[in-house]
């Protein structure tokens, strides 16, 4: 994962964060420390059953995600 430069651009903004056990997370970038520990507001986390093959997913109003699982880390687009 990359975010050393610009990486404050990211603050404020609406990201898309995978984890490395294949879950998705998307939300407001409100914190980012020296570790790449983030916090993020008005979240919905995806991930996809593994008994069932559904793709479920969860509202959350905050959470915080620990640098040492996250993958990729870019701005949200969206198509319309």
């Amino acid at each position: 994962m990359i975010m050393e430069q610009g990486s404050t651009s990211f603050l404020n903004k609406q990201v898309l964060v995978t984890l490395n056990d294949g879950r998705t997370i998307e939300g407001s970038l409100q914190c980012l420390d020296r570790l790449k520990n983030m916090i993020l507001c008005n979240v919905v986390e995806r991930r996809q059953d593994e008994i069932t093959g559904f793709h479920l997913r969860r509202k959350l109003s905050q959470c915080m995600i620990s640098g040492e699982h996250i993958d990729k880390v870019e701005i949200a687009t969206y198509e319309e």
